[in-house]
């Protein structure tokens, strides 16, 4: 596997980024940067050259695949679904969020007062 690794970022060279120097004054200092065209995301340019480098980490780490798939069922096996966090108190409530097994997003909560008072679901993400 790790060969195979070495192998494919032999035969696969990374897309490389124009340098378009844009000079900024700000408060009496000068700065350079070359890649400042980046920021504009709607850019053909900027989208091609994600595009590349989205290639080039697939061609990279394809061979990997198996190795993140282990990894990744080993990382999911160890995380608790049912989980809340320490409550924090803020006023007259405790903020928590927890989450529920086969929901990916977490819901936050708080309670008045006491932390055997009702709950009350301030976010369901």
């Amino acid at each position: 596997m790790k060969n195979d690794a070495k192998n494919s970022i032999s035969q696969v060279k990374p897309p490389v980024a124009a340098k378009k120097p844009q000079t900024f004054e700000l408060h009496g200092d000068r700065r350079t940067d070359d890649y400042f065209w980046m920021r504009e995301k709607t850019d053909p340019e900027v989208m091609k050259l994600l595009n590349e480098e989205n290639a080039y980490t697939e061609s990279v780490l394809s061979p990997l695949q198996s190795l993140q798939d282990k990894l990744f069922e080993e990382m999911k096996g160890r995380i608790k679904e049912d989980d809340a966090d320490v409550p924090v108190k803020r006023g007259d409530y405790y903020y928590y969020s927890r989450m529920e097994t086969g929901r990916e997003y977490a819901i936050h909560c708080r309670k008045h007062k006491s932390l055997d008072a009702p709950e009350e679901i301030i976010l369901d993400e």
